[in-house]
């Protein structure tokens, strides 16, 4: 997909960008084959198929019991959440500069850079 991009971030932004809360746990989803690896219920949460291990993706789960919908909106500090936006690659050039444009008109200062992946190594 061209126009794509990834948010770069740490653990340690996304706890404090939402405040600390003691009801959320951040952890890293381990990548397993279910076809030999049994997950329970709670297990569920933190693993994901073999084929999906490229995304290292974290997770968030929110512990809060007074909570019945199926979404739960959390107030987080984006300038702290986000360290740095890098857009795909193969974005075209107008798709860099709208990420830029949004995110001054949103009133963010943001590092915004283009991904260098698909340029050759060593020329």
């Amino acid at each position: 997909m061209s126009h794509a991009l990834a948010i770069q971030t740490t653990v340690g932004s996304i706890y404090t960008a939402l405040g600390k809360n003691p009801d959320i746990s951040i952890g890293r989803i381990e990548y397993v084959d279910f076809d030999e690896y049994f997950a329970d219920v709670n297990g569920a949460f933190w693993r994901k198929r073999k084929p999906f291990e490229h995304e290292r993706e974290v997770r968030l789960l929110v512990s809060d019991d007074s909570q019945v919908a199926l979404g739960l909106a959390l107030p987080c500090d984006i300038p702290t959440l986000i360290q740095s936006v890098v857009v795909s690659p193969k974005a075209p050039d107008w798709f860099l500069l709208l990420v830029e444009d949004l995110t001054v008109k949103f009133g963010f200062q943001l590092p915004i850079s283009k991904s260098r992946l698909a340029e050759r190594p060593f020329f």
